[in-house]
């Protein structure tokens, strides 16, 4: 693997990985307890982590799920409006364009 000036694009081992782990978060954000939600979440967030994600990629998913925004379309997914897969992809999506953008702002 060639080595990038910043950040790693997603391949799409990780990025299957990423949505996979975002999705089972998800999920376990629907209870209030601790169970095997939760835990599948976790298990998921290992694999990810053993892809070739970078960290910051990942990080910034979860923080992007945490913003204001993020928070509306994690209720979207709460709500049954949009399906937990659907909010996932999408908050990949989102740390990817975020990704890039402050990329080519550093660079330029």
């Amino acid at each position: 693997m060639a080595e990038e000036i910043y950040s790693r694009a997603l391949s799409p081992e990780a990025r299957r990985a990423l949505i996979e782990f975002l999705e089972a978060y998800l999920e376990s954000m629907k209870t209030q307890k601790v169970d095997a939600k939760a835990e599948t979440a976790k298990a998921k967030a290992i694999e990810a982590l053993k892809t070739d994600i970078d960290i910051l990629v990942f990080v910034a998913a979860i923080a992007a799920m945490h913003s204001p925004q993020g928070i509306s379309l994690m209720m979207e997914a709460v709500t049954g409006r949009m399906s937990s897969g659907q909010v996932a992809a999408f908050i990949a999506d989102i740390t990817e364009m975020g990704r890039l953008r402050d990329k080519r702002s550093r660079l330029d």
